[in-house]
């Protein structure tokens, strides 16, 4: 508190309360001397769910009481699943300001219905991690996760979370990604200058902003385009490009690499659904190679199928 309390309110259970059906605490326990500092005592509450903590009637020791109720929010994070949380917007190159502070940032967003510790996860560029600290993301919030030294800068924005050295974000072309704390990916994106479709924004000073954070899984290009706020992007809150995003054109190999005579490396334009890669029966080669043996897909490049055959193919036969 911000002034010396009465002990005996401090420890009067009914005057506290948390809402979902807990009620009053078991036990309140003022903490001397000052009396600045209580500890209250309820049975253990739900992961995910966010509560409210009401606090009414408490006296100072001069016997001031207080003027209605006051509330704060509690709520214990649960474990994230992969696309609960998304990477809702990037800033990788600050120059020139149009109205945003000079740092990088990347915001993330909780599409999901539970609140999210962010503790011990982890955010990533192609070529640096940094580690998040404690932090709860309700559903429907955002996050700015900032490097320390553009802390101020951001928190007039929204919710701010601070990192020791935000991973260089690459002004033409990256790869980001957060995973959790036991590295579970929970979503990333490789995004590259022509996903901003603007050649005067591309040079700049406006943020890359995802249109449908319901849009999941596969990581479109179209899904991404530059803010059209006049200050150059919408940290801590919705895109300004924000709306439905439908994937209505169907995918294409845009390439074939041959690795040796047992394996093919297969390059889609667009990332695609990981078990439709994983199928055998989804490839076939002529002059009686067949099926191939084996596949291998990565969630981490969702663009890329190798597939490893056997009997290998030889030289000098032109295959199909």
């Amino acid at each position: 508190f911000n002034e010396p309390m009465d002990e005996g309110s401090l420890n009067t259970i009914t005057n506290y309360n948390i809402d979902n059906g807990v009620g009053n605490p078991s036990s309140a326990e003022a903490e001397g001397p000052d009396f600045l500092c209580a500890i209250i005592t309820f049975p253990a509450l739900d992961t995910g769910v966010v509560y409210s903590l009401t606090i009414s009637s408490l006296s100072d020791c001069s016997g001031n009481i207080m003027s209605g109720s006051e509330s704060r929010e509690l709520v214990i994070g649960k474990e994230g699943q992969p696309f609960d949380i998304v990477i809702n917007e990037i800033f990788s190159d600050p120059e020139p300001s149009f109205g945003l502070p000079a740092g990088e940032f990347v915001e993330l967003y909780n599409r999901s219905s539970t609140a999210i510790s962010l503790n011990g996860w982890t955010l990533s560029d192609a070529s640096r991690s940094t580690t998040l600290g404690a932090f709860t993301l309700t559903p429907g919030a955002y996050v700015i996760i900032v490097d320390e030294d553009f802390v101020s800068d951001y928190q007039t924005f929204g919710a701010v979370l601070e990192v020791p050295s935000l991973p260089d974000l690459g002004i033409s072309q990256d790869e980001v990604s957060i995973r959790d704390a036991s590295g579970v990916l929970i979503d990333q994106l490789r995004y590259e200058r022509s996903w901003y479709r603007d050649a005067d924004k591309d040079d700049g000073g406006y943020t890359l902003e995802r249109i449908d954070p319901d849009f999941v899984n596969c990581n479109n290009s179209l899904n991404w385009i530059a803010s059209n706020a006049s200050i150059g992007g919408t940290p801590g809150t919705v895109n300004s490009a924000a709306g439905d995003f439908i994937d209505a054109d169907a995918p294409s190999v845009v390439s074939l690499e041959i690795v040796d005579s047992v394996t093919l490396r297969l390059f889609f334009n667009e990332p695609m659904d990981l078990v439709s890669l994983d199928n055998p029966l989804a490839y076939e080669v002529n002059q009686s190679i067949g099926n191939p043996l084996a596949i291998s897909v990565s969630e981490e490049l969702p663009d890329q199928v190798v597939l490893l055959f056997d009997p290998g193919l030889q030289d000098q036969i032109t295959y199909e």
